[in-house]
């Protein structure tokens, strides 16, 4: 195969795979970095229970991420196809059993100071299969976007078993009229979650 075949080959394989050196996960250090805040505010509290005969079988991760919205930090993921995207911070919250009983977790919504890249909690979620991907997980929560009105700050959201592994949801009674919105970000919250036998 001739220089010239071997270099358009090179190029329609990135293009297919999407291969990008700027692609690779970018370090968010020196201005980039987010910037702790000493005394958050605003909270979700996180209330689970769970069936006894289920316990310690469903063992709700939380997953909190936190993005830039400075378009200044924004990160080239393809630049052939000029795709940039936001920084993003994913931090994992295992939920605790304590004599028996599901630990509250108590999710900081501004545990960073906005900085240079204006650092914001972009959404709240959770999953079960602890294999599951992230970006899989359920949302339970968004805070960037236009703000819906709120007619509670609490939700309450029940899933039916018959085993850990085989679960619906049977009711969710949310912040919102609809399952849908983002929130400000400068409330305290409580979100319920229980898993009961069917």
């Amino acid at each position: 195969m001739d220089k010239f075949r071997k270099v358009l080959l090179v190029l329609v394989c990135c293009v297919v795979a999407g291969c990008d050196s700027s692609g690779q996960q970018a370090k968010n250090v020196g201005k980039y970095a987010p910037i702790l805040n000493a005394k958050p505010k605003y909270f979700v509290t996180v209330k689970t229970a769970v069936a006894s005969s289920l316990q310690k079988k469903i063992m709700p991760i939380w997953i909190v991420t936190y993005k830039t919205t400075n378009k200044a930090c924004e990160v080239t993921t393809n630049s052939l196809e000029g795709v940039v995207l936001p920084r993003i911070i994913r931090e994992h919250i295992k939920s605790k059993v304590v004599d028996g009983r599901y630990k509250d977790l108590v999710i900081p919504i501004d545990k960073y100071k906005p900085g240079y890249c204006h650092w914001k909690t972009g959404y709240i979620s959770y999953k079960v299969d602890h294999n599951e991907d992230d970006r899989d997980a359920r949302v339970a929560m968004f805070f960037i976007g236009k703000h819906v009105k709120v007619l509670r700050h609490y939700a309450i959201d029940i899933w039916g078993c018959h085993d850990a592994k085989n679960c619906r949801q049977v009711s969710l009674k949310y912040f919102t009229k609809y399952y849908s919105g983002s929130f400000s970000a400068r409330a305290n919250y409580i979100y319920v979650l229980n898993y009961w036998r069917m």
